[in-house]
């Protein structure tokens, strides 16, 4: 039967990788209630910076919030915090303001938890076996276990982009501008969403207008009030080591500098050369005549795309940021780039399988440098092969809206369609 050849029945690959998630927590929640010892040990092994209390993350917005009511300057170390400080939008705290009751930490986390359960259920169902079982080893991977280990508010981004991403391809021009409506609000609290509003390109000359007005009302208007709070919390990003954790196009020049005890000062120019490099590499592989998937894959696609294409190039990422990858999988899949979907999946479980590795090769000198820097080097060829996908969709946008290319119509907006991609991953 064909439905057996593909997977199973559509509800069943559709909802399978949310079950797998659903399973794969409870039973890390149950290893910790029975052996902690155990339970770190695999921790350590899967989380790049695995962290011994849950939720750390959520108590720590929650934490700012109670003291920005108290009218401390959360946005700088204080004493109310232990030392720590609020790197997110000053918006979050007003959000948190509402008179609904402060959740702590464990039903914030859960909450997160359960959130994110239900947004992978909203991807496109698997088309294939192959893609329902790497699908659902990407759910269970590691930046899905830090990120809900944590209960970063990351969790919360990719659950209410999910909701968007999944609202994009509708008819109804309303539901579309509730989508986008929601990513400008999730750049309200963690900025980097506001990448998302480059989907408004798929929509007509006069609607882009329009949305575009309002969009920028809405940021003058955010940024007359908050504007202070903006500043302090850009300032005060978050970055982590370059060897282990995090992802990032500085890692490669930081960790060199590190490595040959030179200040790192030239890390970020290093780092900009270099992706001025990747960006033009990247222009030259952007698929210029080729399929892309169906309208919801590629809305995902898309999303994902811009979210870490922008955070890759720009800042260290903590490693749970890579949860993104899942919007990007069924996409990836349905233009049969099988090379980068297995990429992908190496990325997306890094930690452990360095973790390994290091096991093996630690005896030979310098071998976990090796292993790191090939693994840096994945990230270098994974990301250009995202930038040029984005980077096509983008100019294939903008030669409809010229009225340069071919266009269909999806009710009162016309969306352009590229063909199929040429290049496959180390082909």
């Amino acid at each position: 039967m064909a439905w057996l050849a593909a997977g199973g029945p559509v509800t069943f690959r559709r909802f399978a990788p949310s079950l797998c998630v659903a399973v794969a927590y409870g039973c890390y929640a149950l290893l910790r209630h029975v052996d902690m010892a155990v339970y770190l040990a695999l921790l350590r092994a899967v989380d790049g910076l695995p962290a011994v209390q849950p939720f750390g993350d959520a108590n720590a917005v929650l934490l700012a919030e109670r003291c920005w009511r108290l009218g401390v300057n959360v946005f700088v170390p204080n004493a109310c915090m232990d030392t720590g400080e609020f790197n997110y939008s000053p918006f979050l705290l007003h959000l948190m303001a509402f008179p609904l009751g402060g959740p702590e930490r464990w039903i914030a986390g859960l909450s997160e938890a359960a959130l994110v359960v239900l947004a992978i259920a909203l991807l496109p169902a698997a088309t294939s076996r192959m893609e329902l079982i790497a699908r659902c080893f990407a759910a269970v991977s590691s930046p899905v276990v830090a990120a809900l280990g944590t209960g970063n508010i990351d969790t919360l981004i990719f659950a209410v982009s999910a909701v968007g991403l999944a609202a994009v391809p509708v008819r109804r021009g309303v539901v579309r501008f509730g989508s986008y409506g929601l990513f400008t609000l999730l750049a309200a609290i963690k900025f980097y969403p506001v990448i998302l509003l480059c989907l408004m390109l798929r929509e007509n000359r006069r609607i882009l207008a329009a949305y575009a007005v309002v969009g920028l009302g809405v940021c003058i208007a955010f940024l007359a009030v908050e504007h202070a709070g903006v500043m302090a919390a850009l300032s005060i990003i978050p970055s982590g080591p370059p060897f282990a954790g995090t992802f990032g196009a500085i890692n490669i020049p930081e960790g060199i500098l590190v490595l040959a005890r030179i200040p790192d000062g030239p890390a970020i120019w290093i780092t900009w050369l270099l992706t001025a490099v990747a960006l033009v590499v990247a222009w030259h592989r952007a698929p210029a005549a080729a399929a892309f998937p169906e309208e919801t894959c590629l809305t995902f696609l898309i999303g994902g795309t811009a979210i870490l294409v922008l955070c890759y190039f720009s800042t260290h990422n903590f490693f749970y940021r890579a949860m993104f990858f899942l919007f990007i999988l069924p996409g990836v899949f349905a233009m049969g780039r099988t090379r980068l979907a297995a990429a992908i999946l190496l990325l997306m479980w890094e930690p452990l399988l360095r973790f390994l590795g290091n096991g093996i090769l630690l005896p030979v000198a310098g071998g976990n440098i090796l292993l790191w820097l090939g693994y840096e080097l994945l990230w270098w060829v994974v990301m250009v092969e995202l930038a040029a996908m984005l980077i096509g969709f983008a100019r294939g946008e903008v030669a409809r809206l010229l009225g340069w290319g071919p266009a269909r119509r999806i009710d009162d907006a016309t969306v352009f369609t590229l063909p199929s991609a040429s290049h496959d991953l180390a082909e």
